[in-house]
């Protein structure tokens, strides 16, 4: 705002008349020029998850609880370039600044929760632009060097002298990036992020308001190291069956049932077995190799499912381990019905036969 004083009064002083001229038309005082920026709504967002169990073997990147979501509004006002030379930096930058550490997970952008292992990812679902790598907020930067924002609004929407407004929606995971999460525990309210907006004018400006605060709250993590209690035979014996049985190769013979049993499985998991042939340990077929003091000659041992014939894997317990297969929800799986049978290789010399696998229990 400006303020013009007379440079011209009569002043009297002492009985005399003095005339006092500043030599001057006029003084102009300018007021400081204010800061221009955007409206956003709401105020704020408080973003809860409730109480969330991970999954004892859960590899990372693994999303933990249901997706939650937010979104809001932002208005600005008509913001015209200030510099003749440069005519087209007006408007504003519409932006989230991370109050989080970023963690490095492999292809995605995840802040630190405070609890070990567990991060929470934020993502844009309203700009979906190159710049802001679609649409996953990070602080990785804009394009132009700013290091510490990412818009969430395309900037262009702005570049007018009338006010602009818009809407955006962010969309928030909780997702492991460590394994196993051994350590759970409740998350005190914290602050996320906030939202705010920069002036571009005369050549934009690299501070952003900091108008309207994201937190996280409400939020328990149950690190889930519960393993279920398992039962089986110490040995499962088969009837013995003749030579002649086994002819031609391929021919499969003497059946025999036996179970896993389980039980006390942890809540909200699902359990997966590997087997694994304990006298070839890198077995990927669904043949049992023979124990060195074995006498049969081309025969094995084959252990099958409902599904048919089992393969063997490492003794791992890694999600997606090789040949490791889904017995079910751990609130139903009480039990893992198998069968084993003798399988002839060639042309079969009578003998005794003996196996050992090894199985591995995954809960995930």
């Amino acid at each position: 705002m400006n303020s013009l004083l007379s440079c011209h009064f009569i002043k009297k002083l002492s009985g005399v008349l003095l005339v006092w001229a500043a030599g001057c038309t006029g003084l102009i005082l300018s007021a400081p020029a204010q800061a221009k920026n955007c409206t956003i709504t709401p105020a704020a967002t408080t973003i809860t998850f409730g109480t969330v169990t991970v999954p004892r073997n859960a590899p990372v990147g693994t999303q933990i609880g249901a997706t939650q979501t937010s979104s809001g509004t932002w208005t600005c006002p008509a913001n015209p370039s200030t510099n003749p030379d440069l005519p087209n930096i007006h408007g504003y930058n519409v932006g989230i600044t991370p109050s989080r550490a970023a963690i490095t997970v492999p292809a995605t952008w995840v802040w630190d929760t405070g609890i070990a292992g567990i991060g929470i990812e934020v993502r844009d679902t309203s700009y979906p632009g190159s710049d802001n790598y679609n649409g996953l907020i990070s602080t990785q930067g804009y394009s132009g060097g700013t290091n510490y924002y990412v818009p969430f609004v395309d900037p262009a929407l702005t570049y007018t002298s009338t006010l602009a407004s818009g809407s955006f929606g962010f969309r928030y995971r909780l997702i492991t990036t460590a394994t196993p999460v051994t350590v759970g525990g409740s998350i005190p309210t914290i602050e996320l992020a906030s939202l705010g907006s920069n002036d571009r004018t005369g050549g934009g400006s690299t501070t952003m308001t900091t108008d309207v605060k994201i937190y996280l709250g409400s939020t328990t993590i149950v690190a889930n190291g519960a393993t279920c209690t398992l039962s089986a035979p110490p040995s499962v014996v088969l009837p013995p069956v003749k030579a002649s049985a086994l002819s031609p190769a391929g021919t499969a013979a003497g059946d025999t049932a036996f179970s896993i049993d389980l039980a006390s499985c942890p809540a909200g998991v699902n359990v997966y077995i590997t087997l694994t042939d304990m006298n070839g340990s890198d077995t990927t077929t669904s043949n049992l190799n023979l124990t060195a003091d074995s006498t049969a000659q081309s025969v094995k041992l084959r252990v099958s499912n409902s599904g048919g014939p089992v393969k063997y894997g490492p003794a791992l317990p890694d999600a997606g381990n090789t040949n490791q297969w889904l017995v079910g929800a751990s609130a139903s799986t009480m039990s893992i019905p198998l069968k084993v049978q003798y399988i002839s290789t060639g042309t079969v010399a009578a003998g005794t036969v003996k196996g050992q696998m090894q199985f591995t229990m995954s809960y995930q």
